[in-house]
């Protein structure tokens, strides 16, 4: 074991000059071994929520000012989007355009507010999507200065640990 051992005790880099019949490539040490960065970053997912709930009033504005449903109200509450309306009669009309907003959104009525909700299994494949994009982004980011063997994993809901080997510096 010493001899396939040995070209990481003797060599950076692969010598050059080694006999053939000996081992000459080194192994690439962990961040045990080797040292480096360890990093845990939180995915905040929050902001991305509320920026598609935002597109959805914009959308649903556009639609129901594009046939005349008059409304007093249109805003985002929380993970929804609340609609109330000054006219009886076009709660029908309202509700069908709203289905066509976002289909992900879950339509509720009580009286003349309509409420666009994002329901629990559509907010956690959003979060979940979210923090996979955040995770490809990190490894191109990370793939571009070269590290050799990174690792780069989900660590509970919101978070990304990236270990970098032979990495003194996070930055």
């Amino acid at each position: 074991s010493f001899v396939y051992a040995a070209p990481n005790l003797i060599f950076d880099e692969e010598p050059v000059g080694w006999p053939g019949w000996s081992p000459y490539r080194t192994m690439n040490l962990g961040l045990d071994l080797q040292g480096g960065s360890h990093l845990l970053l939180e995915v905040q997912t929050g902001p991305v929520i509320k920026e598609l709930l935002e597109a959805a009033v914009s959308d649903a504005r556009r639609e129901l000012r594009r046939e005349r449903v008059n409304y007093s109200r249109l805003a985002v509450d929380g993970n929804s989007v609340v609609v109330e309306l000054t006219d009886a009669g076009q709660v029908t009309l309202a509700q069908e355009l709203l289905r066509k907003v976002n289909t992900d959104l879950v339509l509720s009525q009580t009286g003349l507010v309509l409420r666009l909700a994002m329901n629990d299994t559509v907010l956690l494949a959003r979060r979940q999507s979210i923090i996979e994009q955040s995770i490809e982004v990190v490894r191109r980011r990370v793939d571009e200065t070269g590290v050799a063997e990174p690792t780069i994993q989900q660590q509970g809901v919101d978070r990304i640990v990236v270990e970098l080997p032979g990495v003194g510096d996070p930055d």
